[in-house]
């Protein structure tokens, strides 16, 4: 018997990112149907506030090579204040990239650490990498849009104007996700095997003239 139009089911592709609340969850990425993980977590509640705080004055841009390892990871914390939150916050980041090295299966990782307040990345873009993590320790999170919202077509376009370009590549404004401080983004890019094309679209907050900042770490393949 053939179905009447209105009696179709109509398709409807699978979402490209999950959200997930246990540690080992962001190895869902690697599900070829996803190209985006959120692990939503809170962090302790004394090292949130004090990175809150630290996040209205601090000045730091540092990038490293680091291992799993406390003493790798100090390279990140060069110039800041040796107290029980940092430590904390030091072993946090640790922990993020044992985890990352394992999703990878390598030894070592790219790093950043930085304070942001300017609208830089402000455009919807993928990146041309493998893997990347983004954790936001303070401040708006990293935002991304699901495949099925975002407009790949639009977003090689030389437009000088940023917001009419975000305004193409997604539609619907509704449809922009934001990560929170303390979440753990885990980010498909162009680079990884069978998902060429599919990188997931994402940007930074636009926080300028708002008077928010950000402290936000990074992790890249080396």
């Amino acid at each position: 018997m053939q179905l009447s139009s209105t009696a179709r089911l109509r398709y409807e592709p699978p979402a490209s990112f999950a959200i997930v609340k246990q540690d080992t969850g962001p190895a869902r990425v690697l599900r070829p149907e996803l190209n985006v993980c959120i692990w939503r977590r809170s962090l302790p509640p004394r090292l949130e506030r004090w990175l809150t705080a630290l996040s209205r004055t601090l000045v730091h841009e540092l990038a490293a090579r680091i291992s799993p390892d406390l003493a790798s990871a100090r390279r990140l914390f060069a110039g800041l204040p040796d107290r029980a939150e940092t430590r904390a916050w030091a072993a946090d980041v640790v922990a993020l990239a044992a985890r990352f090295c394992d999703l990878l299966g390598t030894k070592s990782l790219r790093a950043s650490l930085a304070t942001v307040e300017t609208n830089k990345c402000r455009k919807f873009h993928t990146d041309y990498k493998t893997l990347r993590l983004v954790c936001t320790y303070a401040g708006p999170g990293t935002e991304w849009v699901d495949d099925r919202h975002a407009d790949r077509s639009a977003m090689g376009s030389e437009d000088t104007c940023i917001d009419s370009a975000n305004t193409r590549i997604v539609r619907h404004g509704a449809s922009i996700q934001r990560a929170r401080a303390g979440d753990v983004v885990v980010l498909k890019g162009g680079l990884f095997a069978g998902n060429e094309g599919r990188g997931a679209v994402h940007r930074s907050p636009p926080i300028e003239h708002t008077g928010e900042r950000r402290i936000v770490l990074t992790f890249d393949q080396s």
